[in-house]
């Protein structure tokens, strides 16, 4: 989730729609973990689909080495 809020803050474009339909979020507790499961599993497909399918591939790897370099720090 903190990936998509950075695309998009970021102006990245991604269909967010199947992971909006799903109405949930890390804040929702009172969801099952199958449902959190499942929200996770669309967030990623739709961000790598949209990586795959895209010129984002140079932005992607820019956004992991950021998120990489701010692990470490």
């Amino acid at each position: 989730a903190q990936l998509r809020k950075h695309w998009i803050e970021n102006g990245l474009e991604c269909d967010f729609r199947r992971y909006n339909d799903l109405g949930i979020s890390p804040y929702h507790v009172h969801r099952s973990k199958e449902e959190h499961k499942q929200a996770i599993f669309v967030l990623a497909f739709e961000m790598a689909f949209k990586v795959r399918h895209s010129t984002l591939k140079k932005e992607f790897e820019n956004l992991c080495e950021e998120s990489t370099k701010n692990g470490r720090e």
